[in-house]
């Protein structure tokens, strides 16, 4: 299991996690968001609540399949994403092939290959029916229409594979001045796609259903009113005033103390009492809200854990209150057996992640978390290939196979056998490089020391992680800085000379200087 460490100016120690609710991450998230609970069918109603009686109730042919998607979401929020999975699991249940259809599942990353072919969409797509009601006004209906694919700097539309991780395809399209789709092609990849829509003012309902789409069979929208929006960075009651006072009450319960600005009430529980059990529960509900907002997603998708064992896997990214790092991604090692459990890769970031600086720190922490999540998703697929084979060679003799034969790329054998022996460096490069490069340019310049400074972290692991990893990160590196304005390739360039010159004696003047020479120039 890889951690992301806290720089110099990192805050408190600590260590834990929180709960969790139905990860509703399927294209219909928006189309659920504003419609009504359906009157009649509420959970825990005069009603049969057994998994057979609400079974039943979710299969009635007389619901239409918005009405069974609405009254699977009050299910899992009543009883819980489990006791829904079961229902869904009951021979004859006609919501199950819609949920296929919308992909209800909450899977951060699917495995797959690191490298993919991309995926072309042609201009004009429809992608979905839309429906927008502002008040007082008749509903406007239309189709929404793919415009353009969104991709990383440095990379083409329509060329590009596509991300490894929904994270980072989120920040894409939440910076977009349109509504904009977030799809997960059939290869497990996910694209950022921007529509001919624009975004609509607070207030506004908007229904969007989903067309059936080869090229993607699973959208979720973004820059909808439904959805967590970016609000002002600066003010009371802001994302950031809310992150620099949660960050002091978080001081005060490390020290068990009750913080004097406390108040007699909060909006997450009013009939609170005053001790730190209820201190607790009222920072891990507004760190829950801060991740949300910081990361576009529903709360619903964030698992809050209260012990290092209570681990969702399934949820999108978990919460602890306690951990003493900014997040963990990932498995702690591969097992090379031919039989036995195959561990399950997760997402968790802890509190120390939410600088009261930027929201944008919080995503790049994430993203970094969802790296480690990618590379060890793709090593267990590689070990269930293993395992279905008849080879009789070991795993890490099958896998220099598979590379020698090109089957896998060189990438994909330096992280799964780093999987194996247990080890993060090559994962550790790459995922400091991906958080770097997903906000460095979002931040303004008197925002950017904190995240030059995982470049200084990244060095430390790049002289360890090979040959194969130190030329691709670098390589990814200058391309990313060529796609920077001029202010910030200043500023990168300061930092980078600046170390060069601070390390010139160390070790870590190799990669500096690396760096200045294939990425600044010289």
């Amino acid at each position: 299991m890889t951690t992301q460490k806290q720089t110099a100016a990192a805050r408190p120690e600590l260590k834990s996690h929180p709960k969790t609710e139905l990860n509703f991450a399927a294209g219909a998230a928006s189309e659920l968001a504003n419609l009504a609970p359906i009157p009649g069918w509420a959970v825990s109603a005069a009603g049969d609540d057994s998994i057979s009686g609400l079974a039943a109730r979710l299969g009635d042919r007389r619901l239409q399949n918005a009405q069974r998607l609405i009254m699977a979401q009050q299910i899992g929020r009543a009883q819980g994403n489990r006791y829904l999975q079961r229902i869904l699991a009951l021979p004859g249940q006609p919501f199950s092939s819609l949920l296929a259809a919308r992909s209800f599942s909450g899977s951060l990353l699917p495995a797959g290959p690191v490298q993919r072919m991309p995926v072309p969409v042609a201009p004009r797509t429809p992608l979905g029916r839309i429906t927008i009601q502002s008040p007082g006004i008749v509903p406007t209906e239309g189709q929404l229409r793919y415009e353009t694919e969104i991709v990383p700097p440095g990379s083409r539309p329509g060329r590009y594979a596509g991300y490894r991780n929904r994270i980072e395809a989120y920040a894409d399209a939440w910076e977009q001045d349109t509504i904009s789709a977030v799809g997960e092609d059939r290869e497990g990849m996910f694209h950022t796609l921007r529509t001919d829509w624009p975004r609509s003012s607070p207030g506004t309902r908007v229904l969007i259903i989903p067309l059936e789409n080869r090229q993607f069979p699973s959208l979720w929208w973004v820059n909808v009113p439904s959805e967590r929006g970016r609000g002002a960075e600066q003010g009371p009651g802001t994302w950031r005033s809310r992150a620099q006072r949660a960050n002091s009450w978080l001081s005060s319960l490390i020290l068990r103390n009750i913080p004097p600005d406390y108040p007699s009430g909060c909006r997450h529980d009013p009939q609170h009492r005053r001790s730190l059990d209820e201190l607790r529960d009222c920072l891990e509900a507004e760190y829950v809200e801060l991740l949300a907002e910081s990361l576009n997603i529903s709360r619903d998708s964030i698992y809050v854990c209260r012990t290092p064992q209570d681990l969702d896997y399934d949820a999108l990214i978990n919460f602890d209150i306690q951990y003493s790092e900014l997040g963990k991604g990932g498995i702690t090692r591969l097992p090379t057996t031919r039989t036995g459990e195959t561990p399950r890769p997760m997402v968790l970031v802890g509190p120390h992640a939410f600088t009261s600086e930027s929201r944008l720190h919080v995503l790049s922490t994430a993203v970094h978390e969802a790296e480690h999540y990618s590379h060890a998703a793709r090593s267990i697929e590689l070990l269930e290939r293993w395992r279905r084979s008849t080879s009789r060679q070991t795993f890490e003799q099958w896998l220099r196979t598979e590379r020698r034969a090109r089957r896998i790329s060189e990438t994909e054998y330096v992280l799964a056998m780093e999987e194996v022996q247990g080890g993060s460096s090559a994962s550790q490069t790459l995922a400091y490089l991906e958080g770097f490069t997903t906000v460095y340019h979002r931040l303004p310049i008197t925002q950017t020391a904190y995240r030059l400074g995982q470049l200084d972290q990244m060095a430390d692991y790049w002289l360890r992680a090979g040959h194969q990893i130190e030329d691709d990160s670098i390589r990814r590196l200058a391309a990313y800085y060529r796609t920077l304005d001029a202010a910030h390739q200043t500023d990168f360039a300061s930092h980078v000379r600046e170390m060069q010159r601070r390390m010139s004696r160390m070790e870590y003047a190799l990669f500096w200087n690396r760096v200045v020479r294939d990425v600044l120039g010289g």
